[in-house]
């Protein structure tokens, strides 16, 4: 019994790395996207929205 138990915490203990690894990514991928998004509209929405403007009229 004892070494099924073992055998049965063992995955447990492996759990915690893999949500704090996926934990750092999001993180990292919502500081990313949160960024560029404040770069988006702060500069560049007026450039975005002429060049878009101008391809629709080229298209």
């Amino acid at each position: 019994m004892q070494d099924k138990q073992q055998f049965r915490l063992h995955p447990f203990s492996f759990y915690p790395t893999v949500n704090f690894y996926y934990q750092q990514c999001d993180d990292a991928f919502l500081n990313i996207s949160s960024s560029v998004s404040v770069f988006l509209s702060s500069k560049q929405t007026s450039v975005i929205l002429n060049s878009t403007q101008s391809f629709t009229n080229s298209v």
